[in-house]
């Protein structure tokens, strides 16, 4: 009972976050909001990671700095909104990845991915993990991580145990790099929402379009380093010697992702709903009607029997990451509204730090930070919200949002301590700090190079927008 109490907790926070977001309305709404997600929370205490804890700590301890802040109400309301405004985002998103597992299109594709020659295995596996992330978030890193291990068996690798292993190395570094380009180009990342609200004059087009520049950049970078590390091809004994495969099951993914996504321009020009908002609107209606439509044979009260035993497992299976990211949502906004502006400004100036090599420092202390266990999600709340009014620091939105994404990027490429990271760790068997630093570690070097040098040149042309 106290399991679908809390999955309804976390839905009334989505309906009443979509409502306010909509159209807007008194502040209580949002109370009524802070008071379901607190009885979500409550009710799922027992399940919430460590990290989770700590932070639900820091955001309680950090009411008592609001006496500092310049208006204490205004900022209360503002970070109770982001954190609930998250939480719901979050809930939305539960929806479409409860569709996705019981799909056995989905099934189908990761079949599809694990099966390709050497030569497309890498490209594909990363395309896979970047668009099905999209839908299943972290649930693609077990989905197409349990595939990559069952289909890796040593008769697959023609007998030949270093094959295998290889074999395993990039098809995991693969995973992880795709994973890894959700901040930057995903329409549905939690990286893309919270530049849009906590960035003011951010326009998602701009930002989606470099953003998708840059993930291209480094998809190929990965290729090509995967391919000079790896030139030979494997024995033929090696290769896959199945029945016939059909793309149909990836077309037909990657079509319902792009039709979301439209469906969710058309629904924001349509309304005064914000892109994330029209998205968290458009989610549940669609995974209703995907997995309706994928079992309709079963009947229709077969499937209401399905989704009121699974959905609520799927919601409170978010315990811990609404423990993070609204508590990081809370935090960030009271700290960053404590920070003086007129000194923090003083202190850039006195560092000569503005512009391109600001926004290059944002993103390497993101990348840097993230070894030592701060959540990307914390330092790019935290500086999205320090470093604004943008102008101020020769900034534009755009610039400071793509800093503090490919600084969150590659904090997923290189964190030991990431989540992307030890999902894949305890998927393939292999310590997180071998995948990150030995296996990962050049291309990571690289990547940093090269974002470096791209975020200069992108400031360059935003200059001359």
């Amino acid at each position: 009972m106290s399991e679908r109490l809390s999955s309804l907790c976390l839905i009334m926070t989505m309906a009443v976050m979509i409502g306010y977001k909509l159209y807007g309305g008194p502040i209580f709404l949002i109370y009524i909001a802070v008071i379901t997600l607190i009885l979500f929370l409550y009710l799922q205490r027992h399940c919430i990671n460590r990290i989770g804890r700590v932070l639900l700590s820091t955001a309680i301890v950090s009411t008592v700095l609001l006496n500092w802040c310049p208006d204490p109400a205004l900022t209360f309301n503002t970070a109770l909104t982001r954190a609930n405004f998250f939480a719901a985002f979050l809930a939305a998103l539960a929806f479409i990845r409860f569709a996705a597992k019981h799909s056995l299109m989905v099934k189908r594709c990761g079949k599809i991915v694990i099966s390709q020659p050497p030569s497309r295995r890498y490209g594909i596996i990363t395309l896979s993990a970047y668009t099905f992330g999209n839908v299943l978030n972290f649930g693609v890193l077990h989905l197409l991580g349990q595939m990559i291990e069952k289909g890796n068996t040593l008769e697959s690798a023609g007998g030949l145990a270093h094959v295998q292993e290889k074999r395993r190395q990039r098809m995991s570094l693969a995973l992880l790099r795709g994973f890894a380009l959700l901040p930057l180009a995903s329409p549905f990342s939690i990286a893309l929402t919270l530049m849009l609200a906590t960035i003011p004059g951010l326009k998602w087009q701009y930002l989606l379009a470099a953003g998708t520049v840059t993930a291209v950049i480094l998809f190929f970078l990965g290729w090509g380093e995967d391919y000079v590390k790896n030139p030979k091809q494997a024995p033929t004994s090696a290769l896959y010697s199945g029945p016939p495969l059909t793309w149909r099951p990836a077309y037909q993914f990657l079509g319902m992702i792009l039709g979301i996504f439209i469906l969710a321009v058309l629904l924001e020009q349509l309304t005064s709903a914000t892109l994330p908002v029209a998205i968290m609107i458009l989610c549940p209606i669609v995974s209703l009607a995907w997995f309706g439509w994928g079992h309709y044979e079963r009947g229709l009260k077969a499937n209401l029997k399905d989704i009121k035993r699974d959905l609520p497992l799927e919601i409170n299976g978010l315990h811990s990451e609404i423990s993070i990211i609204s508590s990081a949502c809370f935090f960030g906004v009271v700290l960053s509204d404590l920070l003086p502006r007129d000194s923090l400004i003083a202190f850039m100036q006195s560092l000569h730090l503005s512009g391109a090599t600001l926004a290059i420092s944002l993103c390497v202390l993101v990348t840097l930070l993230s070894q030592i266990g701060l959540n990307p999600f914390i330092t790019a709340t935290i500086f999205a919200s320090s470093f604004t009014p943008t102008e101020t620091y020769q900034l534009s939105p755009e610039l400071l949002a793509l800093a503090l994404m490919s600084g969150w990027c590659l904090a997923m490429n290189s964190s030991p301590v990431s989540i992307s990271a030890i999902i894949i760790s305890s998927v393939n068997k292999t310590p997180s700090r071998a995948i990150t630093h030995q296996w990962n570690g050049n291309y990571s070097l690289m990547a940093l190079l090269v974002l470096c040098v791209w975020i200069g040149i992108t400031s360059q042309a935003l200059l001359l927008k």
